[in-house]
């Protein structure tokens, strides 16, 4: 019924909102940075997954994400009710001959390229870095679109790298497709009953990003909004109001 819950999820979203708040995002920006979590990932799962996500699992990615976008303000009425939605979405940000086309190169695209790529090299010792760096730009070349390359400042790839690419993702599918059975109970990170459980030495599978030591939900995000960290036993719930409206209209499309 919810994909929120009370209590850790909430304070999560509360943090998002202190920190997205900060900016002036657009809806349109808001709606496309939703698309992208939801479309690109269910048709790389279709193309190169062990097997492509059923409709309803689709649909169940898209009424979470939506929800997540209600509870940071993204006008309720805009928010797409299905997979079929986010497509539609998806399609009309990213064609060029739409005038919502949202794709389009910029300083700020490259930079944050850029630092995310370098927070993946602090994962791996410095001795492989000077490898990974090119290793890595390149496979991202290949896998992308021309016009998102050169939105996010790199160069885009040519036919033979591209399929160079589109070759290894093909073997890989085939392997894991015809070769792999599911994965049993007793795999690491399976998880079981809500929660995430390691089953070795490693430490749980969770964003390398933060400090392995742990951390507090309300003082996440970048370090000048470390002065202002948010509540994670009374999170504010300032879109409340959108939040139900948006059920309504959840509930009111599948008859709930």
């Amino acid at each position: 019924e919810r994909c929120v819950e009370v209590g850790r999820s909430e304070a999560a979203i509360a943090r998002l909102n202190v920190i997205h708040g900060a900016y002036n995002i657009s809806d349109d920006d808001y709606l496309f940075t939703l698309t992208l979590f939801v479309v690109p990932a269910v048709q790389w799962v279709a193309r190169w997954g062990w097997r492509p996500f059923t409709a309803k699992e689709a649909d169940a990615i898209a009424l979470a994400w939506s929800e997540l976008g209600a509870n940071m303000g993204m006008p309720a009425h805009r928010l797409p009710l299905d997979y079929a939605g986010y497509l539609q979405m998806f399609n009309e940000y990213t064609s060029p001959d739409s005038p919502h086309y949202r794709i389009r190169p910029s300083a700020a695209g490259a930079a944050v390229t850029r630092d995310s790529l370098e927070t993946v090299y602090t994962w791996v010792p410095a001795a492989v870095v000077p490898l990974l760096r090119p290793a890595l730009t390149w496979l991202i070349r290949g896998c992308l679109p021309s016009d998102v390359t050169a939105a996010i400042g790199l160069a885009p790839a040519g036919p033979t790298h591209r399929a160079l690419i589109s070759g290894f993702l093909h073997l890989r599918a085939f392997i894991i497709r015809h070769a792999c059975l599911p994965r049993p109970s007793w795999w690491p990170y399976v998880v079981t009953s809500g929660k995430v459980l390691p089953s070795g030495a490693r430490a749980a599978p969770c964003s390398r990003s933060y400090r392995a030591t742990g951390y507090c939900i309300g003082s996440l995000g970048p370090a000048k909004f470390a002065a202002a960290p948010t509540s994670e036993a009374h999170p504010p719930t300032i879109h409340a109001a959108n939040v139900a409206a948006w059920m309504a209209r959840r509930d009111a499309h599948y008859g709930w």
